[in-house]
């Protein structure tokens, strides 16, 4: 999967200055050979002797042998001194950063979008799957994957929602980043119909767009920098320079637009002015699955939560929320127009239910309302 150490294989001798080699922290005499090394993950020096080469201990983000220092996270991975600063190995604390950049990135973007609900964000170790395994119900659309997270873009009925995986043991920054990327793969999943034929590259240059934004917000130039110094020789560097000439000259909404209801599956630097070119918005999403009979028609799901009714027994009361059934304290996912959310039913009343959205800390009550109101 990875290959994080590029090595320069060329032996060279400390200059008058003398070399630290990065494994055992020993300066090299003038007359000792050493080979150059550097992390293409953090693009620092990593220079070796020739004994620590020999190491078989290697650090799990940029490979380096690691002889003095370092640390062992919880589930047996080896960090070097430098990498294991400032790293989160805290499920707990990789979330509570994954919500401040969602709320963040929110209020950045909030004149233009609405991040989507239908997301779930779990933070993994080298003991737990790279993505959780799919359920009986769900189909799997993609997967976006990069050195140390990933995104699955899944489909539920009609419904399509985003399981984001982030590994544990990596720096607040990465995390920040990792975490605007993927919550835009999220976004174009849910906004965007399956219909709409865009280059890979367009999606990917759109995220990492979108990624700088918030990494200027929270003034994290090394990692915006590094960002940048990876994808430089990508084929979606062409991409995100013409998205950014949009966003100069037309705006930020325009630019979504084309991407929503663009005719073209890239952006060209011949004719910028394509970026005004969309389809009609009629055909923004297609709700009825592939494969489905002519007759077949999308089923009307409310553009908010309702409780629609409260059935069962005394002993054991059910919660109609929107098109879901829910027991007390079960936590399922419901459909909200053409996305959904994740939610747990608290208590069930005799005229309301007390939920809680899954990630969020506030409780809201909602009350039955009148049959002839609801979708």
């Amino acid at each position: 999967m990875r290959n994080l150490l590029l090595l320069i294989c060329v032996l060279v001798s400390p200059d008058a200055f003398g070399v630290v080699c990065f494994s055992c922290k020993r300066t090299l005499p003038p007359n000792e050979e050493y080979l150059p090394a550097v992390s293409p993950v953090t693009g620092s020096a990593r220079p070796l002797c020739r004994d620590c080469l020999q190491i078989d201990k290697k650090c799990f983000i940029c490979r380096a042998p690691v002889k003095v220092g370092g640390l062992t996270s919880p589930d047996g991975r080896l960090f070097c001194e430098e990498d294991a600063k400032g790293a989160i190995f805290d499920a707990s604390d990789g979330r509570k950063v994954f919500d401040e950049a969602a709320q963040k990135l929110q209020r950045l973007l909030s004149q233009f979008l609405t991040l989507p609900g239908n997301i779930e964000v779990e933070f993994i170790n080298t003991e737990q799957p790279p993505v959780r395994s799919l359920r009986p119900d769900e189909v799997l659309d993609k997967v976006i994957k990069s050195d140390f997270s990933a995104a699955a873009i899944r489909r539920q009925g009609t419904n399509r929602f985003t399981v984001i995986s982030i590994m544990t043991g990596i720096k607040q920054s990465w995390v920040r980043r990792m975490s605007a990327q993927h919550l835009m793969f999220a976004w174009m999943a849910a906004n965007i119909s399956p219909n709409r034929a865009l280059d890979p590259n367009v999606e990917t240059a759109f995220a990492n767009l979108i990624a700088c934004k918030l990494l200027d917000e929270w003034n994290e130039t090394e990692e915006k920098s590094r960002l940048l110094e990876r994808i430089a020789r990508k084929e979606t560097i062409p991409q995100l320079n013409l998205m950014r000439s949009v966003e100069s000259t037309y705006g930020l909404g325009t630019l979504l637009e084309w991407l929503r209801f663009g005719v073209d599956a890239q952006l060209t630097s011949q004719d910028l002015d394509r970026v005004r070119v969309l389809k009609p918005r009629h055909a923004e999403i297609n709700l009825v699955p592939a494969g489905a009979s002519e007759g077949m028609r999308p089923v009307l799901v409310p553009d908010r939560l309702i409780l629609k009714g409260i059935l069962g027994t005394p002993a054991r009361p059910l919660a109609l929320i929107n098109n879901t059934t829910f027991e007390r304290n079960e936590r399922a996912r419901v459909n909200i127009g053409t996305s959904n959310v994740f939610l747990r039913c608290l208590e069930i009343r005799k005229q309301s239910v007390l939920i809680q959205l899954e990630g969020g800390s506030e409780k809201q009550e909602l009350r039955l309302v009148d049959p002839k109101r609801v979708p």
